[in-house]
């Protein structure tokens, strides 16, 4: 698919999980891509990697310009690290780098994330790649004022 050919998106916290994942995505249907991160040891190959911290104003300002001055312009902001949009996706629990640190700190890791696979409706995390492409239809489609919820049935249990 090539519909984001000749746009520029900026990804915030595009290193690792579900903002890596949503780069290489859209990276991968044409569009020019940055990613925004206080560690960019896991920007995807070919996205312009920016060090920043999304919570620093200054910051912010200053990776953006340096965005519109190398790339061209900005046309997408993918806001995965922070709050606020006008299309929302609400993963689930993802398979993220995050999650993982979090079952590393258990007493028995694996233990921990069998019984958090045991609570997924669908005996899975949802992936970082299912996200990035929930991500990637909203843009697709122009889609303003939705919540798309990829949390495998999570949303809809009822206990």
């Amino acid at each position: 698919m090539t519909d984001f050919v000749g746009l520029v998106a900026v990804v915030t916290g595009g290193a690792s999980g579900i903002g890596a994942a949503t780069a290489r995505l859209l990276q991968s249907r044409g569009a020019r891509v940055a990613a925004l991160d206080p560690n960019t040891d896991g920007v995807p190959d070919g996205v312009l990697s920016l060090r920043c911290d999304v919570t620093d104003t200054a910051a912010v300002d200053e990776a953006v310009a340096t965005v519109a001055d190398r790339l061209g312009a900005l046309d997408v902001l993918v806001n995965n690290a922070g709050i606020g949009a006008v299309g929302d996706v609400a993963p689930g629990t993802a398979d993220t780098p995050w999650v993982a640190r979090l079952l590393d700190g258990a007493d028995d890791p694996e233990a921990a994330a069998e019984a958090l696979r045991k609570l997924q409706p669908f005996g899975r995390l949802v992936t970082a790649d299912e996200v990035a492409y929930a991500i990637a239809s909203l843009l697709a489609a122009s889609t303003t004022g939705t919540i798309l919820q990829v949390d495998g049935g999570m949303t809809s249990l009822r206990l």
